[in-house]
């Protein structure tokens, strides 16, 4: 009987320390953040204490297209003129659809900066209220192969004026 218990409390112990050790585990955050200058508005994609090297993201920003227009991005501090990241931002209705990644094998050590810039106009007659939102997230390191780290929190979800 002794030896049943002394198992079942080594399962016990187990489970707590790997959920202790999922709680505990380094989270990085990808967010929104906006600028307003007039009718222009600059949404800027950063990126917050990743733990692990940047290899690809993608993730869709979804606006009100009755009441901005979407102009042209730019690519953010966070990477280097040399980086040579392939990109691809398209609009799709009322979504932004936005692929960043590097040639394969290549990463970016960095955790913290602007990512993308993306600019908008307020259409005439338009609601003041901004909304955007940031949805699908996915995020990639690269190591023997791309690899989708969960831990990665694309939020907030939402930004509002």
């Amino acid at each position: 009987m002794k030896k049943y218990i002394i198992i079942f409390l080594c399962l016990i112990l187990a489970f707590l320390v790997y959920f202790v050790a999922i709680a505990l585990s380094p989270r990085g955050e990808i967010y929104l953040d906006k600028k307003a200058n007039g009718t222009s508005y600059i949404v800027e994609v950063k990126a917050k204490e990743l733990p692990k090297p940047f290899f690809g993201t993608s993730f869709h920003i979804v606006f009100d297209n009755n009441n901005y227009i979407y102009n042209r991005f730019s690519l953010g501090s966070f990477f280097a003129t040399d980086d040579d990241v392939l990109v691809q931002v398209a609009q799709k209705d009322n979504s932004i659809i936005v692929g960043l990644s590097l040639k394969r094998g290549h990463i970016i050590n960095k955790t913290n900066g602007v990512m993308l810039k993306l600019f908008f106009t307020q259409k005439p007659h338009a609601s003041p209220a901004t909304h955007f939102s940031l949805t699908n997230g996915v995020y990639s390191t690269y190591k023997n192969g791309r690899e989708n780290i969960d831990s990665i929190k694309f939020k907030p979800d939402t930004i509002n004026n």
